[in-house]
């Protein structure tokens, strides 16, 4: 595990107010990394190793399923905590096939409450 100040964060997210929302929030204490698309958050979660990743679940082209689903089978990245966020407000949601892998999921911050 890294020293605090070493420690970093990816966030991925299609919609950028959403990073720029999160950045704002963590960026005193985590260092940042953003991809706003499935593909370059595989790239970036090998290459960079963050220590946690924060994952929108709704996403054109590959979701964030999908991006977890490869994640948890590289071997490079299937050990990095995985944080699913989204902007539904159902509590109850299909988690698909992921009962072998850790998660937890919270609306997204940027999201206004009624």
């Amino acid at each position: 595990m890294r020293n605090l100040e070493n420690r970093k964060i990816l966030i991925v997210d299609d919609v950028p107010t959403n990073i720029t929302v999160l950045t704002e929030i963590l960026m005193s204490d985590y260092k940042m990394v953003c991809a706003t698309n499935g593909s370059d958050a595989l790239k970036l979660a090998a290459s960079s190793s963050p220590d946690l990743i924060l994952l929108d679940i709704m996403m054109p082209g590959m979701d964030g399923y999908e991006v977890c689903r490869q994640l948890k089978s590289d071997d490079r990245t299937q050990k990095i905590p995985v944080i699913f966020l989204t902007a539904k407000k159902k509590r109850r949601m299909r988690l698909k096939d992921l009962n072998s892998v850790q998660w937890t999921i919270f609306q997204n911050p940027s999201v206004p409450s009624y």
